[in-house]
């Protein structure tokens, strides 16, 4: 689990936890340092110790685990909720949730005022919504994403607890298939993708992973599907939203790829990529107007893209609007003088 100390200044262990990476050999396992600047001679309050393990929701569509350790008790949030007593029982045998009720309570309203403090992500279409794919797919199985929520959830997902053999082969099926898909294995990574659909494994990465590995191997009725539930859980990533309209236009459906294009706007109205992709797709559909106003409202959200103005500029001269599209190609060479010298 990740763990962190809650402390005045925020999260005091991820500082400490520098320190003992950088080799500042003063501290010893199991001490944190008070970093809030209290009184030296007071006796420092006992630290609450947060821990979270989102994994399981990431990857299985499962419960996360959050935790929250106060002296010797221990409070895990999860669909069936723990509490151990470490003085008496470090190996964490004895859940005593039922007999200590009162402090189990305690703990969770201390663990609910943590997360409530937390920052929340972002609202959809804003920047920042969304980590970069690539580092999603890094920090996924480390568990290190996410926010509030979760456990103690309308729908928290299984209780991992519950969960064990079935997350030993989910984990080496996952594994197994990032390593196809980055070794472009792509009939290999399906295959072990699909395993983990056949598991009951349901969640944003599985159905995205999958999606890509069935368009690498042109299987774009499928890989549309596989798009569409990933969007279902996560609909922030434009990226997917674009990878959906391209299995509709290698299957013929220009307006259905619009429609796609569309509802990734909705989710992320700032991106200049999804007003581009329309607008191609309304200047392949033949409806011009639809093209320039398509690339029109990417101009502001993209004010240094000279591909961008080139691009509109080309839609005028087809449209007859000559000192328009001049007026724009102008402005490209003006962001980059190499637009001019016939790039």
């Amino acid at each position: 689990m990740a763990e962190s100390k809650k402390a005045g200044i925020g999260w005091a262990f991820l500082a400490f936890s520098a320190l003992l990476l950088l080799g500042a050999g003063a501290a010893k396992a199991g001490q944190t340092p008070d970093l809030t600047g209290g009184d030296p001679e007071e006796p420092p309050p006992e630290p609450l110790v947060y821990a979270e393990t989102l994994e399981p929701r990431l990857h299985y569509g499962w419960s996360d685990l959050r935790s929250l350790r106060e002296g010797r008790w221990k409070y895990i949030q999860a669909p069936r909720p723990e509490l151990y007593d470490l003085e008496d029982d470090p190996a964490e045998l004895r859940n005593l949730a039922e007999v200590e009720q009162s402090r189990m309570e305690a703990l969770r309203a201390s663990l609910e005022e943590i997360l409530a403090a937390e920052p929340m992500a972002p609202e959809a279409g804003s920047a920042g919504a969304s980590l970069p794919l690539d580092l999603r797919e890094k920090l996924g199985a480390l568990g290190y994403v996410g926010g509030p929520g979760a456990a103690g959830a309308e729908d928290p997902g299984a209780d991992p607890k519950d969960k064990i053999d079935e997350f030993r082969v989910a984990t080496d099926l996952m594994r197994r298939g990032l390593e196809r898909l980055h070794e472009e294995d792509f009939a290999e990574s399906a295959e072990l993708f699909q395993e983990l659909l056949g598991l009951g494994v349901r969640s944003f990465e599985l159905h995205f992973y999958l999606a890509r590995s069935l368009q690498a191997l042109r299987r774009h009725r499928e890989a549309a599907a596989q798009f569409e539930q990933a969007v279902g859980f996560e609909p922030g990533y434009p990226g997917v939203w674009g990878s959906l309209a391209d299995c509709r236009v290698a299957l013929g459906d220009l307006r259905g790829a619009v429609e796609a294009i569309r509802s990734g706007q909705e989710t992320s109205p700032r991106d200049a990529s999804l007003r581009r992709r329309e607008a191609r797709l309304w200047w392949r559909l033949g409806e011009h107007g639809k093209a320039r106003r398509a690339y029109e409202s990417a101009l502001p959200l993209a004010p240094d893209d000279a591909l961008l103005r080139v691009r509109l500029g080309e839609l005028l001269r087809d449209m007859g609007e000559v000192e328009e599209a001049i007026r724009r190609l102008r402005e490209a060479v003006d962001l980059d003088p190499e637009f001019g010298q016939g790039r």
